[in-house]
């Protein structure tokens, strides 16, 4: 290769990889805004959340109940 096509080919690839670094910026960015927007309104629902804890119990039969249901 010739200085010519070798500076070519060079400043072919300092576009593509300029490009590429720039799309990788912008989905960085709008990631960032995306988290920074689910960690805000997480903010804004945790504290508000009651826990309630389940409790479950048999429901107990008598035999009574038993030879009614049959």
């Amino acid at each position: 290769m010739e200085n010519k096509d070798v500076d070519i080919w060079w400043d072919v690839m300092q576009d593509i990889i300029q490009k590429y670094i720039k799309k990788l910026y912008r989905m960085y960015e709008r990631n960032k805004k995306l988290y920074m927007h689910k960690i805000f309104q997480m903010g804004k629902v945790i504290p508000s959340f009651q826990y309630e804890p389940l409790v479950l119990t048999p429901k107990l039969e008598t035999s009574y109940e038993e030879e009614n249901t049959r």
